[in-house]
């Protein structure tokens, strides 16, 4: 697929003049996931407009596209519009407007499918807004609805998603148009009573962070701190993440950010320990040697663990973030089981902790394939890696 670029796109619609087209903004978004990620794509199409079997190459996605009417020269702007043909050869043609705190104008669904009528392919007019109450009018002008919440879910659904993907996702939840969980007494009563629990996983790490951490290879113990973000409370090991490989350790408690599950939900937050290496920089391909080491200690990790049943790990080859070069998870509840005090929890925290470091550095292995190939490149500028966000790491 083609790959856009997704900043020279949104310039055209930066505030000015005391406006800010958020709509604008939110369809160029979702047009950049719609070119850049097939599966996204697929399940978009299938899900959201209701069409299937369609072969993807044939797929043309258009912003802001306009067409003239049929008796006046009066120009209608459609946020988005989709054609394409299906696996029989069989053309469509989609077009999307988007809502998003906003009315729809007068006969303006009306002006668009008065204009779909005109062409001789399979034709379907949507709208995708924040505002349920929108689809009475949107129906009758032939219209099929669509929430953002709804759009929010179909992309959650699609396996191996991208990154601009899961940015989207987090984007739409960030913003309250993704869909919402019911209430329940248990979260209820779970709010009240853990509402400072990350402030409280801040010190336990800077209390880990007093401890021994020699066994982590120098190049990877830079000046270490706790920080909160990407769903985790851990200690970094680097602060220069983005542009040499970073090791985290600590907490994770809302996997969407590394595109994971918890071991364990209903018993709370995983213990982890995350190896992180800028994919833009550092590809798959010209890390081979590292990638082949790290799925040795990813076998050997699961053979050591085999007999906990709420364990996870994964490495680059196997993870839907590419960003993760190596990810160990294990239910932190199965970790500090019995122990009946600070100290003591962050006692078995640290050994458990130094047990998987052992089986990575000790040997020397992935250290000296990753040096080897940190001295064989050049690392690209930071300008042109991809942008990373607090929702997505």
């Amino acid at each position: 697929m083609t790959t856009p670029n997704l900043f020279e796109t949104l310039f055209q619609y930066r505030p000015r003049d005391g406006l800010t087209p958020r709509e604008n903004y939110l369809t160029e978004a979702l047009a950049y996931v719609l070119k850049t990620d097939e599966g996204a794509l697929q399940a978009f199409l299938s899900s959201i407009i209701g069409i299937k079997n369609v072969n993807l190459p044939t797929v043309e996605i258009k912003t802001q596209e306009f067409e003239l009417g049929a008796e006046t020269s009066e120009r209608s702007y459609y946020d988005l519009s989709v054609s394409g043909k299906d696996t029989g050869g069989r053309a469509f043609k989609v077009l999307c407007e988007h809502k998003w705190g906003s009315g729809i104008g007068e006969n303006q669904l009306g002006k668009y499918q008065h204009n779909l009528e005109r062409t001789d392919v399979r034709t379907k007019l949507v709208l995708i807004t924040d505002n349920p109450s929108q689809a009475g009018e949107a129906r009758d002008a032939g219209a099929k609805t669509r929430l953002w919440a709804d759009v929010c879910t179909c992309l959650e659904s699609v396996g191996g998603a991208g990154p601009a993907t899961g940015d989207l996702i987090g984007f739409l939840r960030s913003q309250g148009l993704g869909p919402l969980e019911k209430l329940s007494i248990y979260r209820m009563v779970s709010l009240v009573e853990c509402w400072n629990l990350p402030d409280e996983l801040v010190q336990y790490c800077r209390k880990l962070e007093q401890r021994d951490w020699s066994i982590i290879p120098d190049s990877l113990r830079g000046e270490i701190h706790a920080l909160h973000n990407w769903g985790r409370v851990a200690l970094q090991m680097n602060k220069n993440w983005r542009e040499i490989p970073n090791l985290a350790l600590g907490f994770l408690y809302e996997g969407r950010g590394h595109i994971v599950e918890l071991t364990d939900k209903a018993r709370g937050l995983d213990l982890i320990m995350r190896l992180e290496i800028n994919p833009d920089i550092y590809p798959d391909p010209k890390i081979p040697k590292t990638l082949t080491t790290l799925a040795q200690k990813v076998s050997e990790l699961a053979h050591r663990y085999e007999d906990q049943k709420f364990f996870a790990i994964q490495s680059r080859l196997e993870a839907d973030n590419k960003w993760t070069a190596l990810l160990i998870q294990q239910c932190l509840a199965d970790v500090i089981r019995g122990m009946d005090s600070m100290e003591a929890q962050l006692d078995a925290i640290y050994v458990r902790l130094n047990q998987w470091l052992e089986i990575l550095f000790q040997d020397g292995q992935l250290l000296g394939a990753m040096e080897f190939e940190r001295a064989g490149m050049k690392p690209a500028s930071s300008g042109g890696a991809r942008t990373v966000t607090d929702e997505q790491l």
